[in-house]
């Protein structure tokens, strides 16, 4: 059973004798030593049960990937010594499993980056550019879009026609990432030719796009949605433009036109004052994904140009979805957030198809991101309140897995299909945990983009290359 334990506004980042900091490295470490134990080298493992799981991600070691930069960070040395060992026997040509283009993107090549540009390990960027190119055999046809999936052992691109806006919207930053770190311009080039795809279509003016992509044709339909299949390619308008040393106006244009379009069509406020984002198929449906939206319209407005009109708008935006957000945890038996709500006049309620929580990040990066350009300190507190709360039902003998239904304290974690620990648990939600407890003011986004794994990538100086074609 869990037991509430909220804490109070004003608590410091050590309180009550608890070093917050430290708290979050010691979860990276019991979680760790579980992979270790129970699945290294695997793609995920079952933190309950002690045992990997194979075959999720191709077999190419995701978990590990995804983590490397994590564990860089937190300054867990031997572990990441250990894991670039690991790193070394790697071979993707081994992997003959179809896996997604953009979730192999994000995680794996975009670990392998963040990583070598921590460490500069030449293995890392070694890796990284196979994996590359085998991912760059995907982008194709008319418009040089990516296929949806793909084999990294025969890769092609020759593939289905649909495809997600996100999965077609979420490469650039690696890609050209990528292109910086080897010098080789063809992954900018690539990257670059899907957001002219973009400006290209009729929605780059209302900042309307669905989560349907004909690859053959360019047609967009389907809802328009900041929840899944549709959130990261909003994301990567704005920091594609950061990553390119905010010269790339058309970026920036694309951005601002899709949050007016989402405050136009998209945002709603309860009779009791609660702002949130909907979908145009359901106006009262707002999914956890959906909560990096605060971090995003504050991210806006830090980098935002002297004499802005909407940056100061979009701060209290972003503070105002941030308490919504934030609510869906607070509001909660455990303290934790659940998959989905649905708004109504009354307020929310959790979603009866989706009461569960596996630990996303959304809301503890945007978390972050407010308290670092804000300096406010409830941010933290919030943020300490969900660490604990997963701290007290969520932990098992080798990790920290699933819980079935946030609204019912009395249910066990962590069994059957809850047995399980997501790769983004350890690239994301425990950093951006660990950042905001370490980090006191918005220097470390001023030098790295993070992607939308939480990986971060480092940015040219104001005025200099990027070290890549940009999209002008």
């Amino acid at each position: 059973m869990c037991i509430r334990d909220r804490v109070g506004p004003g608590a410091s980042i050590v309180r009550g004798g608890i070093d917050r900091q430290e708290s979050v490295v010691a979860a990276m470490r019991f979680a760790w030593e579980g992979y270790r134990q129970c699945g290294w080298g695997a793609d995920q493992y079952k933190p309950t049960s002690c045992r990997p799981v194979m075959n999720e991600w191709g077999s190419i070691g995701m978990n590990l990937l995804d983590s490397l930069d994590t564990l860089w960070l937190l300054g867990m040395e031997a572990e990441f010594k250990e894991a670039l060992h690991w790193v070394t026997t790697l071979r993707f040509q081994d992997s003959s499993t179809a896996v997604s283009v953009f979730e192999t993107t994000i995680r794996a090549l975009g670990g392998l980056l963040a990583a070598h540009a921590l460490s500069r390990e030449p293995v890392l960027l070694t890796k990284a550019t196979d994996l590359g190119d085998r991912l760059l055999e995907t982008l194709g046809g008319p418009y040089g879009l990516p296929c949806k999936m793909t084999s990294l052992s025969r890769p092609s691109s020759s593939c289905g026609e649909g495809l997600g806006l996100a999965e077609l919207g979420t490469v650039q930053l690696e890609f050209r990432e990528l292109s910086r770190a080897s010098g080789n311009q063809k992954y900018a080039v690539a990257a670059n030719k899907i957001w002219a795809w973009a400006w290209s279509t009729p929605h780059a003016k209302t900042g309307m796009f669905g989560v349907a992509v004909s690859r053959q044709t360019g047609v967009v339909t389907g809802e328009v949605t900041y929840g899944g299949a549709g959130d990261s390619f909003f994301e990567y308008l704005l920091k594609g433009w950061i990553q390119g040393g905010r010269t790339e106006h058309k970026l920036r244009a694309l951005y601002e036109s899709c949050i007016a379009g989402m405050r136009k069509n998209l945002l709603h406020r309860t009779p009791g004052g609660m702002q949130y984002v909907g979908t145009t198929s359901n106006q009262g449906k707002m999914e956890h994904l959906a909560c990096f939206l605060p971090g995003l319209l504050a991210l806006g407005a830090h980098t935002a140009e002297v004499g802005s009109k909407t940056a100061a708008e979009d701060m209290d935006l972003a503070k105002a979805l941030m308490q919504t957000c934030y609510n869906s945890y607070a509001e909660s038996p455990l303290g934790l957030g659940p998959e989905r709500v649905y708004f109504s006049p009354t307020g929310f309620k959790v979603a009866d198809d989706a009461p569960w929580t596996v630990h996303r990040p959304e809301t503890v990066e945007s978390l972050y991101i407010l308290f670092v350009t804000t300096g406010d300190t409830k941010y933290q507190d919030w943020g300490w309140n969900i660490f604990t709360a997963m701290e007290r039902c969520c932990k098992t003998s080798h990790g920290y897995g699933a819980h079935p239904d946030v609204r019912n304290p009395q249910l066990p974690c962590c069994q059957g299909n809850d047995d399980r620990t997501e790769t983004y648990f350890f690239a994301e939600t425990l950093k951006y945990l660990y950042l905001l407890f370490a980090d006191s003011d918005s220097s470390r986004i001023d030098q790295f983009v993070f992607n939308t794994e939480a990986h971060p990538m480092p940015l040219p100086k104001q005025g200099t290359d990027p070290g890549f074609p940009l999209f002008i």
